[in-house]
Parts: structure tokens; C-alpha cells; sequence
């Protein structure tokens, strides 16, 4: 299933204003792709950037700040009675007021306990609904806006210039009531909190139960006392997902949330401050991404995990999918960090020399000589982006590990090295230069020869493939591609784009040196070809007969999920292997590995290389799922292999025709497709009709070398027509190359044919060659246009004209015709290959 099936795509025009704001700034038209998602992040609003230093505002260059990029706009509508506010982005319906006591001035007497605030929204009828409820903290966090500027320096009492962390064009502002006679408290303009019903875990100060609760005059989350302090309500109604997030481990490093639209990685990182934090997320390449940020503040706030906490769960406040490393504390135990997020915490002069800051552990201050714990795992706090000592209003102390640094009433503790967790958009809008780069897809069919391939019609009993055939009737079915008799063999020349005599890679099982560069490798370093993602999915079997389970990744592929080793014992009882990881499945191989290449295609933001390899239709025959026309007893299987072999390539048909479909409408059409076998059928199920028992898979003959090949999709000019240009497996890895957009990648034995699928410039063939060794039969074999010669290790030759006949049963040499000079140019021939000769 795809990982975007909750996502809604709409394609727009938008005017984007630059950095910097103002009315002068420009405006530039771009297309952009906006996906709705059941718990959408509201942008921050930040618009503008500071000079980390000094905290004056700068234009902005794109480094990576907030202001750099832009989410979801803001967007309310207010009712036409006044009394609510919708959000367009989240679908969230607020309560407009605050004036609870309706006596028209928002002050103390508005603001009521967590508990009286839970039963007051309950109970509200407002606006022609009933479904009120008091927000969590994550819906209530939605509301908060950092083009707000923090009040807390400000020791006036007029807040008519304060800028609130929320859009008062359609809410009522909130202050605390300086002029509040309640005795036990004393309001400051600051205690403008609001309440919610996220309660911590743990507990704060000493041992106080805790709400967590957001306040939009300072632009904070912090924990506050459920039972001795009053709060600012406001309502929410509708969208009872919002908050909610839907992780799925991606297996390479990144965690996609379904939920929000947004891709994290995995593992955590430190900084040593906040530009260094940005720096590391913007030169990130984490699962070959190269368009990683540091969060917003409202974007990382959205991963944290309310039910949880170090001292109740001995883990960071996050969804364990995530590995948070731990520390020792200025108190001296272990804990969990601060993260940086890429939003300035403006201040109220407007310096902003401050970042947001989102703590997964303990948010600890200093009071009265003892270090606490005093706004609870999920806060949001601020401190200076490039040194605490120098701030404000700091002081300093000692604690476990020498000495640390605080600030104001609660002393919250302050700390520049923080950690970080960089993020991107699940469906970021490709560039228009990526939209000229094909997705190329390669499927590999495991043992599948001409005669078991309903394109070439050499057989009788030939299988039902209509996903294959309607393949073939859009594009080009090649009828002299090469490979080599072994599946090992002819995936080390796709893969190096080299004969096995020179990347060391003739016999089965052999080892692909990870030195060696392959494909994937040499794409992603290539400039021109750097955006492609590749993986490969289904059978590795590059790495010998005992593969380390890191040799896919080893060899340069970024993310691998499949079987290493060469083939099944039972195709719905089997290992799988995530990049290095190994798991048991009981899934069909066939389906597993298509659902994961589903999955991964559609996470996808940039042109992509994926290499679908399937077992099938190799050995152990065997009934595949829905067969309903073969019954499955082993006399059946025993007498009739050939009937459940072809039933496998029906099936692995079904699957390749889900693939595609599942695929988005954009990729499609954007999708070259190279179908493709790697040897030829197995003696055992080979139609001796077409080839000879003794040609089939393992010989040096044309029903072990010749096999299908099939190119169709997004700029394949020759529709419907059979090509029989001399072309080799190892030309895939030039012409991939070419077709994705390198003009510098290129082997010694790799041919690009890539001009013959579009109509233009083609240097072809005037040979082709294969190789292998093996207990029955070791070799090489070298043909051009017409005449085929085998030289077999002990001496022995043998000479065919395969322009005439595939079945090679009748040996030139045999005969009393001179073949000397046929026989010389080939000898000649495979001398140079295999570099005897200049």
C-alpha cells in the first residue's frame, strides 16, 4: 500500500513572497504540489531571517532558517455569526472567544481550572455544534504563529503593541490580567496560557502534576500546575485525527508519518549550535535525499510523544520507530536532549538572536540550588543560537559535568550543543529540470527464456502475461539481447556494465568486489545524474553462496530489500534482508517484493532508478497463490514441471501489472519500463520443441544466453516493433546511464543503445559475447551479425550460423565448407575482449 494513501494532491499557482517581506519584496510564480493531510502542520509564518550573532533581521540567502522555506499558509475563515473560526489547513473549528463570562473584557475571571476547562468545552453548544472539546496540546499548538514576538522583557502595561503568536485578525487577544484581585495569584502580561488536556506523564517542580499548556503572548509550551493555577479556554471541534501521527519505518534510515506528509530520519544527531545545526541538515544525504532541513518548531513538535517521558518510560518523549540517543544531564542522570528547530523566537524588541527549541527529555531548570524538572518532556522553550554565556539575563552554576548556564524564573537551563533530526516533505514538488529525467524501472525475471515468453511466440504452450504484452505492444521487443548462462553472472555485467573477465564475476556462486562501481553508484555520483534514488528489491545473489547481509549496501546501493542469497526452498517461507537486517517472511516472494517496491516508487520526490528482481519463475516449482486451473499434488508437479513454471511467470505477470497500476498517474507517464530475463529456462522445464535439452540454462547455446527483453514508456519512439540489433546485458548499464541523463558515465564493455529507443545517433554492435565457467561446461563465446563460434576451455570449438537457426544443430565445423576466416575474425574478436590483444 502506499505510504501517501491518505494525501490528496491539488496542483496550484501561488505567489511566493521573498525573504526579507515587505511591500517592495518580489513575487515570483511557481507550481507547487499541496497535499491535505489529516494532521497538516500549519506554517510558522516566519518570514523573516536574523544574523544569528547580532539578532538583527537579514535577507535571506536560503541556508536553511524558517523563513527559507514555506508550508502550509495560514489560512481561517470566521463564521458568519462571529462566534468560530475555522482552520483551512488543519479543518480544525476554534471557539473565536475567550470571553467565556461573555461580560465583553477577556481577563481572570475568563480563565477557569484544567479540570472545569475539560467540562466547560464538553458542554458548550456553540455555533450549531455540540462535538466541543478541549484541544490537546498539539491542536492547541496549531493555533501558535513566530511572527509573534515575546513579551517577556517587556515591563509595561499597555499590550496594545504586542504582537501575540497567533492571528488576531480572527481571534481575541489575551493577556494575564495585571489588575486580577484573586489573592493567590499574580498575573503577569505574560500568563496569557492556555489550558489543554495533555497532562505529563511525570511530574514537575517538586512533584507537581502537570498540563501541558500553550502560551501565545510568549511563544512557549511549557508544563504547568494542574491544581493551583487557572487558564485562558478555547474550544476546538471537528477532526478528531488531527495529532494523531501514522509512522512507518522506511528500513533506511528514515521514518515517513503518513499522517503529516513529512519524512524524518531515524537516528539523531548533536550540533554544536544552531547554524551547525542547520548546516548539518542542509549537506544532508540521508538515504541519498539531498533535500533535508531542520524542522520548524511546529514541525518537530508534531513527532513528540505526550504518553511518554524518561522517568516513566526510561526513553525520550518520541515514538520509539525513532532511536533518540541519551546523555548525563547537568543533574547527573541520564536523559534525553533539547532539539534545535529552525525558527528564530523572536524577541520583544525584535531581536532574534533566540531559536526555538523542542525538548524530547527532561526541561530542566535551576531553582533555589537544585536542578528540576520544571516544564516536563514535550516543552518548547528557546535559547541563544550561538553562545548561552553571552545571553541575557544568564547565569551560570555548577552541576555534574562543570558548568552550565540558565535564565529566568524557573532558571530554565540553557545549552547551545543540542541535538537535531532533519526532516523533508513525503511529496516534494519536483524541480522542473527532475521532471526531465525518466523514473526507470528494471525488472529481472529469474530463468525465463524465449521459449517460456509469450512475445516471441516460439512455443505452444506459452504463458498468459497481458501486463507483459501490453509492455511490448508500447515499445520495443528486442530478439538478440545476450545474457549469460547463469543469473549471477549476467547481474554482475547489468550491474558493472563489465564481462566477467574483467570484473572477476564467470561463475556461480561468485562475489562482486564492493569496489567494483555499479550502476547506482556511479548515478548518484555523476552530477548530472545525483537526484536519482535508486534501491533494488527481490534477489541480490552477488555476494557468493554465504552473502554477508550488508553486501547490497556494501556494493553501493542505498537501499536494498530482498533475498542475497541465489534462490527460495519455499517461496512463502522465506528471509528478507533491509539494508544489512534480516527478517523471516511468510508472504509469497512475488507479492512481498512488489508491495515493497510499491511502497518505496511512491515515497519517492526525484527522478528514481529501481531494479525489481524476482525469483520467479525459478525452481522449486511450485502452485502460485490463485491458481485455480492446476491442482497442486506433487505426482502433477512431478510430471508436468513445465505447467507451474509458466503458472509462476502468470503470477509474477499479475504482480508486474499491480506494480505499474499502483504507481501514480505522474510516474507512469513519466516511467521508462525495461522487462528483462537473466539466462535462459532450466533443462527441466526448457520446450525441446524450440531448443535442445543440452541448450537450455548453464550452456553456452541460444537457449541459455538469448533472452527476453522488453523497453517501453516515456519517450520510446518505436512502438510496436521488433528490433534485432546484437545487444548485451552489460549495455544496460551505459544506456541507463544515458537515459538518465549522464554523458559521462561509460565502460570498457558497456555499449549504450539508448539512441535506438528515441531514433537518434546509434553506434551498434558488430559483436557480442558471453562467458562462463562451471563443473559441465567453462568457456567463452563471441558472435557478430551472422556466425557464432564456442571455445571451450579444453581446446574444443564449435561454429554456428545463428542468423539461420536458434537451435544450433548443425556444427560448421563439422563440415567440409573452409570456415577458417569466420572462425579467425571471431578468435580475433574474443582475444580483444578479453584483453590478450590490443
Amino acid at each position: 500500500m502506499s505510504h501517501l494513501k491518505y494525501s490528496i494532491y491539488i496542483s496550484l499557482i501561488i505567489l511566493l513572497t521573498a525573504c526579507g517581506g515587505g511591500s517592495d519584496s518580489t513575487h515570483e510564480a511557481v507550481i507547487v504540489n499541496s497535499s491535505t493531510y489529516p494532521y497538516a502542520i500549519v506554517d510558522t509564518n516566519q518570514s523573516l531571517c536574523y544574523n544569528s550573532s547580532t539578532g538583527s533581521p537579514e535577507t535571506c540567502s536560503g541556508a536553511g532558517s524558517d523563513a527559507d522555506y514555506s508550508g502550509n499558509h495560514p489560512s481561517y475563515t470566521l463564521s458568519s455569526d462571529g462566534l468560530t473560526v475555522t482552520d483551512n489547513v488543519t479543518e480544525l473549528v476554534w471557539t473565536q472567544s475567550t470571553d467565556i463570562n461573555k461580560d465583553g473584557v477577556v481577563d481572570y475571571d475568563d480563565k477557569l481550572s484544567q479540570t472545569d476547562a475539560v467540562s466547560y468545552c464538553v458542554s458548550l453548544s456553540l455555533g450549531g455544534r455540540t462535538d466541543w472539546r478541549l484541544p490537546d496540546i498539539k491542536e492547541a499548538y496549531s493555533l501558535i504563529l513566530f511572527s509573534g514576538e515575546d513579551a517577556s522583557a517587556y515591563s509595561g502595561s499597555d499590550t496594545s503593541g504586542l504582537v501575540l503568536f497567533l492571528d488576531d485578525t480572527y481571534f481575541d487577544r489575551a493577556f494575564g490580567d495585571l489588575n486580577s484581585t484573586v489573592p493567590i495569584q499574580s498575573d503577569r502580561i505574560i500568563d496569557g496560557q492556555y489550558a489543554s488536556t495533555t497532562l505529563y506523564t511525570s511530574t514537575t517542580m517538586n512533584g507537581n502534576t502537570t498540563m501541558f499548556g500553550v502560551n501565545y503572548v510568549d511563544g512557549r509550551i511549557k508544563g504547568y500546575p494542574t491544581l493551583t493555577k487557572d487558564y485562558y479556554v478555547r474550544c476546538v471541534a471537528g477532526n478528531t485525527s488531527y495529532g494523531i501521527n501514522d509512522f512507518v519505518d522506511n528500513s533506511d534510515a528514515t521514518v515517513s508519518d503518513n499522517a503529516t506528509g513529512l519524512m524524518w530520519q531515524k537516528d539523531d544527531a548533536e550540533s554544536t549550535d544552531w547554524d551547525e545545526a542547520i548546516s548539518q541538515c542542509e549537506t544532508s544525504i540521508t538515504a541519498s535525499y539531498t533535500d533535508w532541513r531542520l524542522p520548524n518548531v511546529k514541525e518537530l513538535q508534531s513527532i513528540l510523544d505526550y504518553s511518554r517521558s524518561p522517568d516513566t518510560d526510561n526513553s525520550a518523549a518520541i515514538d520509539p520507530v525513532f532511536n533518540a540517543s541519551s546523555f548525563t544531564n547537568e543533574e547527573g542522570v541520564t536523559d534525553w536532549g533539547y532539539y534545535w528547530a529552525s525558527t528564530t523566537h523572536v524577541g520583544y524588541s525584535g531581536d532574534g538572536s533566540n531559536a526555538a527549541y523542542v525538548s524530547f527529555g527532561r526541561a530542566l531548570g535551576y531553582m533555589k540550588g537544585s536542578i528540576l524538572d520544571v516544564h516536563g518532556a514535550g516543552s518548547q522553550r528557546s535559547n541563544d543560537k550561538v553562545d548561552v554565556s553571552s545571553e541575557p539575563g544568564a547565569n551560570s552554576a555548577t552541576g555534574a559535568n562543570g558548568l552550565f548556564y540558565y535564565k529566568g524564573p524557573q532558571g530554565d537551563i540553557l545549552r547551545e550543543s543540542n541535538k537535531i533530526r532533519c526532516v523533508r516533505d513525503i511529496d516534494q514538488a519536483i524541480s522542473n529540470e527532475s521532471n526531465d529525467q525518466p523514473n526507470i524501472l528494471l525488472i529481472i525475471s529469474d530463468d525465463q527464456g524465449l521459449d517460456a515468453s509469450a512475445q516471441y511466440a516460439l512455443s505452444s504452450d506459452l504463458p498468459n502475461t497481458p501486463n507483459l504484452d501490453s509492455i511490448a505492444s508500447k515499445g520495443i521487443v528486442f530478439d538478440n539481447v545476450w545474457a549469460t548462462p547463469a543469473c549471477t553472472t549476467t547481474r554482475a555485467t547489468i550491474i558493472t556494465g563489465k564481462y566477467g573477465v574483467h570484473s572477476g564475476v564467470d561463475f556461480v556462486p561468485d562475489i562482486l568486489p564492493t569496489t567494483e562501481l555499479t550502476l547506482q553508484a556511479a548515478l548518484k555520483a555523476d552530477p548530472k545524474t545525483s537526484d536519482y534514488q535508486s534501491a533494488v528489491f527481490g534477489k541480490w545473489h552477488l555476494g557468493g553462496g554465504n552473502s554477508d547481509l550488508s553486501h547490497p549496501n556494501d556494493s553501493g546501493i542505498n537501499h536494498y530489500e530482498g533475498n542475497v542469497d541465489g534462490t527460495l526452498t519455499d517461496y512463502s517461507a522465506w528471509n528478507i534482508v533491509v539494508n544489512g537486517v534480516e527478517e523471516p517472511i511468510l508472504n509469497y516472494h512475488t507479492t512481498e517484493i512488489t508491495d515493497r517496491a510499491i511502497s518505496w516508487a511512491n515515497q519517492q520526490t526525484k527522478p528514481w532508478f529501481m531494479w525489481v528482481a524476482y525469483v520467479a519463475p525459478h525452481s522449486p516449482f511450485h502452485l502460485p497463490p490463485d491458481n485455480t486451473t492446476l491442482s497442486g499434488t506433487v505426482d502433477d508437479l512431478t510430471n508436468n514441471p513445465r505447467k507451474y513454471y509458466l503458472a509462476a511467470i502468470e503470477y509474477m505477470d499479475q504482480e508486474i501489472g499491480r506494480l505499474l497500476s499502483e504507481l501514480s498517474e505522474e510516474d507512469r507517464s513519466n516511467t521508462i519500463f525495461i522487462y528483462l530475463g537473466d539466462n535462459g529456462t532450466p533443462k527441466a522445464v526448457v520446450d525441446q520443441t524450440v531448443y535442445p535439452k543440452a541448450h537450455a540454462k548453464g550452456s553456452l547455446y541460444e537457449g541459455s544466453l538469448r533472452v527476453p527483453m522488453l523497453i517501453s514508456g516515456v519517450g520510446i519512439d518505436q512502438a510496436t516493433s521488433i528490433d534485432s540489433t546484437l545487444i548485451n546485458t552489460s549495455d544496460l548499464y551505459s544506456t541507463i546511464a544515458e537515459l538518465a541523463g549522464s554523458t559521462s558515465i561509460t565502460t570498457n564493455d558497456s555499449q549504450s543503445f539508448a539512441g535506438l529507443l528515441n531514433n537518434t545517433t546509434l553506434t551498434t554492435r558488430d559483436y557480442n559475447y558471453s562467458e562462463f565457467k562451471s563443473t559441465d561446461v567453462t568457456g567463452h563465446t563471441v558472435r557478430n551479425a551472422d556466425y557464432k563460434l564456442i571455445n571451450y576451455e579444453d581446446g574444443s570449438q564449435e561454429l554456428y550460423r545463428i542468423s539461420n537457426s536458434i537451435r544450433e544443430t548443425n556444427d560448421l565445423l563439422q563440415g567440409t565448407t573452409d570456415m577458417t576466416d569466420i572462425v579467425n575474425e571471431l578468435n580475433t574478436e574474443a582475444l580483444r575482449i578479453r584483453g590478450l590483444i590490443p
